[in-house]
Parts: C-alpha cells; sequence; structure tokens
C-alpha cells in the first residue's frame, strides 16, 4: 500500500471524509473541511502509522493531503 492510500486512510478513519474527495492536491481545510485541531488529530494518527514525529511548529506547512505524503516519503528516506 503507498503511502497515499494509508493517509487517505487514515483520514478517512478518523473523520469519515468520503473517500472520492481524497486526492493528492485536496486541501485539509477547503476540500476536506478538517479545523485545526483535525490536524493535530491527522498528525499523531500520521506519527502513529508511520512511526515519524511531526514537529509542531511544522503543522502548519501541510496544506494539502500531498504534504502528508511527502513528509512521510521524506522522513522514510532519512531512515534508509
Amino acid at each position: 500500500m503507498s503511502t497515499f492510500d494509508r493517509v487517505k486512510s487514515l483520514i478517512v478513519d478518523h473523520f469519515g471524509t468520503d473517500v472520492a474527495l481524497i486526492n493528492l492536491g485536496s486541501n485539509l481545510h477547503n476540500d476536506l473541511a478538517l479545523d485545526s485541531l483535525d490536524d493535530v488529530e491527522l498528525a499523531m494518527a500520521v506519527e502513529e502509522e508511520f512511526g515519524v514525529s511531526v514537529p509542531d511548529g511544522q503543522l502548519d506547512s501541510f496544506v494539502t493531503v500531498h504534504d502528508f505524503v511527502k513528509f512521510v516519503d521524506a522522513k522514510a528516506a532519512d531512515l534508509s
């Protein structure tokens, strides 16, 4: 399963978002209707799912689903 598919599953599972609305370019707030508390919950879910740490100061830089995917993939590459 790709990083995108795993992040998409987290969004569906945690927020009940329609899977059809989620693509790499989906804006977390405008397209998926997440708020700042949801951002924190998603970051915590990503941390648990992928075993990475999302710095609090970096959370504001995540605007799209792709931003989370890029972050996780970059962390995975750092570990390799």
